[in-house]
């Protein structure tokens, strides 16, 4: 997963000149790179033929990968593989007790559009627990920290 991040490195300097540096403030560069892929549109998958669909993924695992990868370098967290129940694997991310597949998220960010990668990162600091908790009746409120700008450390590759 981590070449796959270091893919998206790559294509998002080459295709708009950005330069990701696996800080969590990228991640707003990732949803740019994920709207200029999709043209500004959703991708429906129904109408993409075998190879466009495995081309999306490939682009899906890239951008998860990169997403991981800022997860594991500001949060903490690793890759893992897991076996499904139907026989076969899957790569899943895991950071504390949450598992998830950032690959998914981003399938979901260019088919659905109902998504975004930095929401997908914000959701996850809810689950793990940072932020501040303010309840007013009914209703919850979840404040999160400022994203950095700065990586906070760069795993062994």
């Amino acid at each position: 997963m981590r070449a796959y991040a270091d893919g998206t490195v790559a294509y998002a300097r080459r295709t708009l000149g950005v330069d990701l540096d696996y800080s969590e403030q990228s991640l707003d560069e990732v949803d740019r790179v994920l709207d200029a892929y999709a043209g500004g549109e959703r991708i429906d998958p129904k109408e993409l033929s075998p190879q466009d669909e495995e081309d999306v993924w490939t682009f899906c695992k890239m951008i998860g990968g990169y997403v991981g990868e800022v997860i594991a370098r500001n949060l903490g967290g690793s890759w893992a593989v897991r076996s499904l129940a139907g026989g076969g694997e899957t790569v899943v991310f895991e950071c504390g007790t949450i598992q998830g597949r950032p690959p998914d998220a981003a399938w979901e960010a260019v088919t659905t559009r109902s998504q975004r990668m930095t929401s997908y990162y914000r959701t996850l600091l809810v689950a793990i627990g940072r932020g501040t908790r303010s309840e007013s009746g009914t209703a919850t409120q979840v404040s999160l920290p400022p994203l950095s700008t700065v990586p906070r450390r760069d795993p062994a590759r």
